[in-house]
């Protein structure tokens, strides 16, 4: 039963632990310069991550589901009423 509880977390935890490993120096470099601030720190971290991460992944697949959408309208218009035959 706990396996199938925690089967819907695994890629999102997975995932988080990727950022969280990879972003780790970046903090540590953070901490050292405000001088042992972690609440800076810490903040400057999220902020960076949402801002090189984040934000990419989203615009992408905001421009992916556009993409989508587009297509299956053509699908559906080119189903309708047929293609264009090539010259």
């Amino acid at each position: 039963a706990g396996v199938y509880f925690f089967h819907g977390f695994l890629v999102p935890v997975l995932a988080a632990l990727v950022i969280a490993f990879a972003s780790w120096p970046l903090y540590r470099r953070l901490l050292a310069a405000l001088g042992g601030n972690r609440t800076v720190a810490a903040t400057l971290a999220i902020l960076f991550i949402l801002t090189f991460l984040v934000v990419p992944i989203a615009l992408a697949g905001a421009y992916a589901s556009d993409e989508v959408r587009e297509w299956v309208g053509w699908a559906i218009e080119t189903n309708r009423h047929g293609a264009v035959t090539p010259h």
